[in-house]
C-alpha cells in the first residue's frame, strides 16, 4: 500500500506548476565549476547536519500534496553569497525523502528525480539559486533557498576532492582548487575562465585533473587573489 500511495502520488503533482521549472538536460558547458558559479547565488562548502522530511498539504491551488526533506549545512567556506539561516547555516528544501502521512497512517517514502539524496555528516560543494518561479519554492522554501539544476547543484567531497562536470569527462580535482577558481572567478572573470581551459583540455581525455596541472591552476588562483599560494 505505501508504494502504491506513492506512485500516485508523483502521477498526481507531476504536470502541476510545482515542477513547472524542474532542469531540462541541457550541454556539459552548462554545469562546469565557473559556468555553475556564474548562474548560482550562493556557492558554498559545508557539511549535512540535519534532515527532516516534511508532508506538506496543499502545495498546489489544485490541492496536490508532497513530501519534501528540509536539509541544514553548516557552512565552512562560504563563496558566494550569503547564508540563511543563521550566520553559519544554510537551510533549503528538496523535493522528496521520507515522512509521517496523518492521511494514510504510514511513514512513506518518495523519490523524485533529478533530486539529489543527502546524507547527515557528509561534505558538500552546494550552488544555490535564490528565487523560483515553482508555487512549492514561493511558499515553502526557506527564503527560496534551493539547488542550481537540482542535481547538479550538489557536488559531493570526498577526500577532499570535488567532480565536476565538463565536455567529455565529470572530471575530480582538490576541492580546494575548485574553491580559489571560484573566489578567483568573482574577482577575475576572464582570468579564471582562461585558467578553466585547462580543466576543459584535461576533462576531454581524464576523469582526474593531473596533479602537476592543479598545482600550477591553485598558484594561478592565488594570484588572481593577490593571494600567496600555500
Amino acid at each position: 500500500m505505501k508504494y502504491v500511495f506513492v506512485a500516485l502520488l508523483i502521477i498526481a503533482i507531476v504536470s502541476t506548476p510545482v515542477f513547472a521549472d524542474l532542469p531540462k538536460r541541457g550541454p556539459a558547458e552548462n554545469y562546469t565549476l565557473l559556468k555553475s558559479v556564474e548562474k548560482s547565488d550562493v556557492v558554498a562548502i559545508g557539511t549535512v547536519k540535519i534532515l527532516e522530511g516534511v508532508y506538506r498539504q496543499n502545495v498546489t491551488p489544485s490541492g496536490a500534496a508532497m513530501i519534501t526533506t528540509d536539509v541544514l549545512i553548516k557552512v565552512e567556506h562560504l563563496i558566494k553569497g550569503k547564508t540563511n539561516f543563521g550566520k553559519t547555516h544554510i537551510k533549503m528544501m528538496i523535493l522528496g525523502g521520507t515522512a509521517y502521512v496523518p492521511d494514510e497512517d504510514e511513514v512513506l517514502r518518495l523519490d523524485v528525480s533529478p533530486q539529489p539524496k543527502f546524507k547527515v555528516g557528509e561534505k558538500v560543494m552546494l550552488f544555490i539559486r535564490t528565487s523560483s518561479t515553482s508555487a512549492l519554492y514561493r511558499n515553502y522554501a526557506h527564503n527560496q533557498y534551493r539547488l542550481y539544476k537540482f542535481d547538479y547543484g550538489k557536488r559531493l567531497i570526498e577526500d577532499d576532492k570535488v567532480k565536476m562536470m565538463y565536455p567529455g569527462n565529470t572530471i575530480e580535482m582538490p576541492v580546494e582548487l575548485a574553491k580559489d577558481l571560484s573566489k578567483a572567478f568573482l574577482a577575475d572573470k576572464d582570468g579564471a575562465l582562461l585558467l578553466e581551459q585547462d580543466i576543459k583540455t584535461a576533462a576531454l581525455t581524464s576523469k582526474t585533473l593531473p596533479a602537476d596541472i592543479a598545482t600550477r591552476l591553485k598558484t594561478s588562483a592565488k594570484q588572481l587573489l593577490g593571494e600567496e599560494s600555500k
